[in-house]
């Protein structure tokens, strides 16, 4: 693998000239940034490489080569960095976002221009700011350390971190600070202000349960789906979001989703006739299955 890396390399450089504009790529910096950045690839240091490609691109923005091998390098990186990475996203989703930072500033040492690790960095600066660390030992706090899991993900998940902080706030409305991190999440990406509004009067999941029971009546079932994984993700226990998700997925002929969530909502309400039936239903629909198989 790494040989024939190495040798496509070497291609590219013979033949960048007619891949990219051949007045530039043949200036002596140029050459000469392609041959530095070849040699420390060479050399698994893939930092410099990226940061000689980087100069490249600084001379003459439409160099595809360059382009095209600093993704390379960074893919090489990520797999170096596997573990490291595990491990800052680890602290982010358990609140500790002290620790975070380090593991992130260390992955930035290895590539300083990485766009995604940047923002992520700038981000995460804000968030110490406002709390350095989350203990989620009560409601509100496990639903700000969900929003803030989705803020500081690569890419963002906007909709997990605005149901996340807003769920935090209307919990503990007298916490000023998960008020203060719903508006840095505004401040950052302003259109989530007015986006999914709850309707007045409604609290978060009530709305939520509003919206996933249309989109059922609908028939809109694989949307009703994603409206009930959010509800769940906010409070995995809700025992109508898992019995409603059971219906969907029943009604989308995804049986083994169907008993999963059916299942879990049994645990919740054992003596629930309801559920029982509906799981029965699917267990004599799956032998029907079976048997019309061996036929």
């Amino acid at each position: 693998m790494r040989t024939s890396v190495l040798a496509l390399l070497c291609a590219a450089l013979q033949t960048a000239a007619a891949a990219d504009k051949e007045a530039v790529i043949n200036s002596p910096a140029i050459k000469q940034y392609y041959q530095d950045a070849l040699a420390s690839y060479a050399r698994d240091d893939y930092r410099e490489a990226i940061i000689k490609w980087t100069a490249i691109l600084k001379e003459d923005p439409d160099q595809r080569t360059a382009k095209t091998m600093i993704i390379e390098a960074r893919q090489r990186i990520a797999v170096l960095t596997k573990e490291r990475r595990r491990r800052a996203f680890a602290f982010i989703a358990s609140g500790q976002y002290r620790k975070a930072f380090l593991e992130l500033q260390v992955l930035l040492d290895q590539d300083p221009g990485d766009p995604e690790l940047q923002a992520t960095q700038r981000r995460l600066e804000s968030v110490i700011k406002l709390a350095p660390r989350i203990n989620a030992k009560t409601r509100a706090a496990r639903a700000a350390a969900l929003g803030l899991k989705g803020f500081l993900a690569v890419p963002p998940d906007l909709k997990l971190a605005h149901n996340g902080l807003r769920y935090a706030r209307e919990l503990a409305a007298d916490e000023e600070l998960y008020g203060r991190l719903l508006r840095l999440l505004y401040g950052e990406y302003p259109a989530l202000a007015t986006a999914d509004a709850v309707t007045p009067g409604m609290k978060l999941l009530e709305y939520k349960h509003h919206v996933a029971l249309h989109q059922i009546y609908d028939a809109k079932h694989h949307l009703a789906v994603i409206t009930l994984d959010e509800i769940l993700t906010l409070e995995p226990e809700d025992l109508m979001a898992l019995k409603r998700l059971g219906s969907a997925y029943y009604s989308l002929g995804r049986m083994s989703e169907a008993r999963s969530a059916w299942s879990a909502a049994l645990k919740l309400a054992p003596r629930d006739k309801t559920l029982a039936r509906f799981l029965a239903k699917i267990d004599k629909a799956k032998k029907y299955r079976s048997n019309a198989g061996k036929r």
